[in-house]
């Protein structure tokens, strides 16, 4: 029997019950990516499709209390189920359908997207997790100290090609790295198997493999659910800084039951096959930067940090850069990112900032009145506040030139969207274009928060960026 893994569609068939004292029912267990599971239960149902609730006043004789009955709760927390030994915990599962045939005889269905293979687990809140390994799309090509084995080519004198393949092979799996959060200790954990000979009828070949895993250690005992957090701003750092969508799509937790005793259980959760993940294409060069072990953990507790502040916004930002929304909904939201996270991250804008709005429009309004009597800076003001608050060398990176018009046609984009809701025909490339550059403002600033260093940042060379830049500047705008 296969274990689930979250790729591949399957059948397992098991008992099911919603307590140890409650019935075990008999049911099967089916997945299909990335539409989720679903449990049937041909003979029977964990509920009945009414429960009593409670007493009330009665509509037909008032002043007179009578039971209320009602639809049962269509939510359950954990259905635990054992599948050839093996015990299986289902969560937040929903109940989908359920049919009756006269007073006893019931089918039912229930539909989750996230399950525990190997305990059960009363739900995702319970603190039973002292370890969480944590495997993701390509996460082994943005860490640099993973790059541990080498292949190259050449040709001999007979010039016949060869390869060789040189790398570090021992220990086995040995522990990277290792930094203290609040409420873990998060390491990288590096398994590597050498290069391995075999042969067929017609030629000699070998594989190596190299992959590397983040895993957080946790004390006092954590819950599902703070892992499946963790493995959501894992997801979304490997998104950002990959520009695609990128799963994690191995969780393993080490849980703590009863007589201290400890056991594995793996997270499934529905997620792409690995068709659909290798059809998105974008590998290891397109990555904005590599880092280092050591980096990338700095980088990851910062992040961590930043994200439980700021979530929506992280949100946000990946959605405008990997989204495929319409041009109208991306210069409106850029603008919506652009003022919100200066206002939650930063608040007030520079006296420099202030300067250099007088220099680039004279004529303009930095603050506007608000009814309280009080000034706010206008839109225009804080987006320049973002690009100045950058260090210089990563300003000039990104716009060497053309700011005056990134913040005009920002503005005045969103402003059209916003009122009219429209852009007119004529300029839908300078309005990509500033949404474009507006939201690189923005990453950089996240990058920057996560503490990832300067140096790296000034390694990426994101082409979308550099056109929309150069485009930019070339367009000519009255005083």
């Amino acid at each position: 029997m296969a274990e689930p893994n979250g790729e591949d569609a399957g059948t397992w068939s098991g008992v099911w019950t919603i307590g140890s004292a409650a019935e075990e029912i008999p049911g099967v267990l089916n997945y299909v990516p990335p539409e989720g599971f679903e449990l049937l239960l041909p003979g029977g149902a964990f509920r009945g499709m009414y429960e009593r609730k409670g007493f009330g006043e009665s509509k037909f004789t008032p002043g007179d209390e009578v039971g209320m009955i009602g639809l049962a709760d269509s939510h359950f927390p954990a259905i635990w189920g054992v599948v050839e030994g093996h015990k299986v915990t289902l969560l937040d599962f929903e109940l989908s359908r359920q049919r009756n045939y006269g007073f006893k005889y019931q089918t039912a269905s229930y539909k989750g997207h996230l399950l525990a293979w190997g305990a059960h687990i009363r739900n995702k809140e319970e603190l039973c997790i002292c370890e969480a390994s944590f495997s993701a799309d390509y996460f082994h090509l943005l860490v640099e100290d993973g790059l541990r084995i080498e292949v190259s080519r050449g040709n001999c004198a007979e010039e016949k090609r060869y390869f060789t393949v040189e790398g570090e092979w021992d220990p086995k799996s040995t522990v990277l790295g290792e930094v203290q959060l609040n409420d873990s200790e998060a390491s990288f954990n590096a398994v590597i198997d050498a290069p391995r000979l075999e042969q067929s009828r017609k030629e000699y070949f070998a594989t190596a493999t190299n992959s590397v895993a983040l895993r957080h250690s946790f004390a006092p005992k954590t819950s599902i659910q703070r892992v499946l957090e963790i493995s959501r701003d894992l997801s979304r750092i490997l998104t950002l800084a990959r520009g695609k969508n990128t799963d994690v799509y191995s969780v393993s937790c080490v849980l703590e039951g009863e007589g201290k005793t400890r056991q594995w259980v793996e997270l499934i959760q529905s997620r792409n096959t690995v068709a659909d993940v290798q059809s998105s294409g974008r590998l290891s060069a397109e990555f904005a930067f590599r880092l280092g072990v050591d980096e990338f953990l700095a980088a990851w507790s910062k992040w961590l940090k930043f994200s439980a502040e700021g979530s929506r916004l992280i949100g946000l930002l990946i959605e405008l850069k990997t989204g495929q929304s319409f041009l109208e909904s991306k210069i409106l939201l850029s603008g919506v990112l652009a003022e919100a996270f200066h206002t939650q991250v930063f608040g007030s804008c520079l006296s420099e900032t202030e300067s250099k709005f007088e220099t680039l429009f004279p004529q303009g309004q930095a603050y506007e009145l608000r009814q309280d009597g009080t000034e706010r800076p206008t839109f225009k003001l804080r987006l320049l506040d973002l690009y100045m608050r950058l260090p210089k060398e990563l300003r000039d990176h990104l716009l060497p030139e053309g700011l005056r018009q990134w913040l005009r046609y920002q503005t005045t984009m969103r402003n059209s969207v916003a009122h009219a809701a429209q852009i007119k025909d004529d300029e839908w490339q300078v309005a990509y274009d500033a949404h474009t550059l507006t939201v690189a403002v923005v990453e950089a600033h996240v990058w920057l928060k996560s503490e990832v260093s300067l140096s790296r940042l000034l390694k990426n060379s994101n082409e979308k960026v550099r056109s929309a830049a150069a485009r930019m500047s070339r367009l000519k705008l009255s005083k």
